[in-house]
Formats: structure tokens, C-alpha cells, sequence
């Protein structure tokens, strides 16, 4: 989730080197952060970690931004809120009433909630350590992605390539990415005719899966985000840390380069 709010800080900032966010101080997060996307999240991850009614802690959460909100697509909405769940999730979990079972998707869903499901397995899938490759293999057989088309094997830039929609496009961000960085990177240069957060957002939850998010980003994370954020951020990632042996064999992902010291 750490990497889903850096990603979008650099979206706000269209900083896709990460270079200003070591500049900002608590006022100044806590302004870029009092957004629907980031709210959103911290509903989801406030409902799974003490089972409060979703539309309760969405409208606690929602108010904490001082400005009046303007809404999200619905489709964004379900997206944005697998994040935080995947964090402390197992293979097939349900979330918000969807649940992942490949044998069964020949009843097709929704986009929304297909790209949903994508992203949270995705997430998982990178967190018990599966290869780029055998991820993008995922994707295609069990949610009819096409993630043939890589940044790397076009010669056009980065943000002239083909468009495969908001989700797999996230997704190939950070999956066709070496680093943290230039995945976010990748996903702002995509996206810099538009702004689009919510790509910025899943590209950074599915790169800190791979790569974890560098220290120096994640601390000044930690010295300057609201307490109330701070705090439910920790319970958080303690919480999918004690829920599934398998869910962090990626080493990538310890809790020293995903979050604060514990």
C-alpha cells in the first residue's frame, strides 16, 4: 500500500524520479494525500483489519479530507480497494464480495471486478515470489489479458505504446520494470497526457510486491504522513505479515525495505 500512495504522490507531483517527495513536509502530504484514491484505501484496510462496515469507515475516512471530494469511477473504486487487501490476503480470498476462482471465469465478470481480482492476484502472486514472466502468464490465461506487448520490445517511447487499458497497462508498468523506481517511472511516462492516479496507484502497489519500495522514500513516508494514516499503515502491513507462510517468500519485500521499522 506504501507503494500505492508514492505512486500517487508522483502522479500528483508529476515527479516520475521521486525527487520531491523528500521535500514535503506533514502539511503538504496530508493536502496531496485528502484524495478519493487514497481515502479509499485506507477505508479498505480500516474495514479488513477490525471488520467495520465498509460505507462506515468510508464515510469516517472520506471526511477526513477538509475539501469536498469529487467521486471515482465505480470500476476505480473496486480496483483501488484490492490493494490493501492483498496485503494480507491468500490466494482465492474474497474481497468486497469477489472472489478469485479461475476454473470459474468462464462466466465472465464484470470489468470491474475482473480488474480488480487482476490486480489483487497479481500483487499476491508477487509477493510469494512468482517471475515476471510466469505473472504475465497468470494474467493472460485467467483474466484475458494481452501482456505480449512490452515497453521493452517497442522502439516507439514509452508513452506512444498500444493501450490495453488502465489495469494491464498498471500492471505491465511495474512487471516490465527493474526497480521500484522505474516502474513509477514507467507508469507517469505512460500516463503524462492524462492525469491518471489510479495507474500511478496500481503500478506502485504491484512494484513494491516485486521490489519493495526504497528506504529513503519509505522514510520520509513515515516521518511525515498524519498519524491516523501512520498508524493504520502499521497495523497493516503486521497484519499481513502473520497471515499466510507462503505470502512472503519474496525477499524483496521484508518489512525493512516495504514499511517503517516495527
Amino acid at each position: 500500500m506504501i507503494g500505492s500512495i508514492i505512486g500517487y504522490i508522483a502522479s500528483a507531483l508529476r515527479d516520475p524520479e521521486l525527487d520531491q517527495l523528500p521535500q514535503l513536509n506533514t502539511e503538504q502530504l496530508k493536502s496531496l494525500l485528502c484524495s478519493n484514491t487514497i481515502l479509499e484505501m485506507f477505508a479498505a484496510a480500516d474495514t479488513f483489519l477490525f471488520a467495520t462496515p465498509i460505507m462506515q469507515t468510508r464515510e469516517q475516512w472520506l471526511s477526513y479530507s477538509e475539501t469536498p471530494l469529487q467521486s471515482i469511477a465505480h470500476r476505480d473504486v473496486n480496483v483501488v480497494r484490492g490493494i490493501p487487501v492483498a496485503l494480507f490476503s491468500h490466494a482465492g480470498s474474497p474481497f468486497f464480495g469477489m472472489t478469485y476462482q479461475p476454473e470459474r471465469l468462464e462466466i465472465e465478470p464484470g470489468q470491474s471486478t475482473r480488474d480488480a481480482m487482476a490486480t489483487h492476484q497479481a500483487i499476491y502472486w508477487a509477493r510469494t515470489g512468482c517471475s515476471k514472466i510466469a505473472i504475465q502468464s497468470q494474467l493472460e490465461e485467467y483474466f484475458q489479458y494481452d501482456m505480449q506487448i512490452s515497453f521493452t520490445e517497442q522502439p516507439k517511447p514509452i508513452h506512444q505504446k498500444i493501450r490495453k487499458g488502465c489495469v494491464p497497462d498498471a500492471l505491465d508498468c511495474a512487471l516490465e520494470a527493474l526497480s521500484f523506481r522505474e516502474s513509477i517511472h514507467n507508469a507517469l511516462s505512460i500516463s503524462q497526457e492524462e492525469h491518471n492516479a489510479t495507474l500511478s496507484v496500481i503500478t506502485g502497489a504491484l512494484a513494491e510486491s516485486r521490489f519493495g519500495v526504497p528506504r529513503q522514500l519509505s522514510e520520509c513516508l513515515a516521518k511525515n504522513l498524519p498519524e491516523k494514516m501512520s498508524a493504520l499503515l502499521r497495523q497493516l502491513y503486521l497484519s499481513g505479515q502473520s497471515t499466510s507462510s507462503e505470502i512472503n517468500k519474496n525477499p524483496a519485500i521484508s518489512p525493512i525495505n516495504t514499511c517503517f521499522e516495527f
